[in-house]
């Protein structure tokens, strides 16, 4: 149960961590220096924008990575587990009969 917990952690830390890191980068409509004052047809800004980067993410993205890897096999170590007591084959080897 402890790696599926820390495997969620994980999980939300990296959300977290992604969506912080691309909010402190500023709005994707505002240009930072506009070159025209003429009305445009976008809210695009001039020139490449730097809001989305797969650089900037990457430690969010690994840390969610990293969750999913721990929750599954949380996941499968506690099947593993709950199986021993469901098979009945099992349960009667434990027994003794």
């Amino acid at each position: 149960m402890l790696l599926i917990a820390i495997g969620a952690l994980l999980i939300i830390a990296g959300m977290v961590l992604a969506a912080n890191s691309t909010l402190k980068r500023g709005q994707l409509s505002q240009a930072d220096e506009p070159v025209t004052h003429a009305p445009r047809d976008t809210l695009e800004p001039i020139g490449r924008g730097r809001r989305l980067s797969l650089k900037a993410d990457l430690p969010g993205i690994a840390l969610v990575v990293i969750g999913v890897i721990i929750l599954f096999l949380g996941l499968y170590l506690l099947f593993a587990s709950i199986n021993e007591y469901i098979d009945p084959r099992t349960r009667l080897r434990l027994i003794g009969g």
